[in-house]
């Protein structure tokens, strides 16, 4: 299987890096991203930041979202009867941004308050 990577930059100082591949191959591409950092750029990554989750089982934080895999087994595409959110990457509102009444909504200008 062919490896497959996506990079997602909100600002200069952060990035999100998805990745399909075995776990073992991601610490090495994080080992060879920091060492590219520390050499080329004399920058250091977090370690309390760069994590390293499976989107299936877990949700990564990024600018304030979180982001990982859809999945419901009852919403079906109406004319081929195929479930038509599984596997698909979703970008949810956190709880307790929710909880604290107002989130960001990317384009817009001002709060949206829920």
């Amino acid at each position: 299987m062919e490896t497959q990577v996506m990079l997602c930059a909100g600002r200069p100082s952060y990035f999100l890096l998805g990745f399909a591949g075995p776990l073992v191959e991601a610490h090495q591409i994080k080992e060879r991203i920091s060492t590219f950092l520390a050499t080329e750029l004399k920058l250091t990554l977090s370690a309390e930041k760069t994590l390293i989750t499976h989107a299936q089982t877990g949700r990564a934080r990024f600018l304030g979202y979180d982001i990982g895999i859809m999945e419901c087994p009852t919403k079906l595409d109406r004319t081929r009867g195929t479930r038509t959110v599984n596997g698909k990457v979703g970008l949810y509102i956190p709880k307790d941004v929710i909880q604290t009444g107002s989130c960001w909504i990317p384009g817009s200008y001002s709060h949206v308050w829920v």
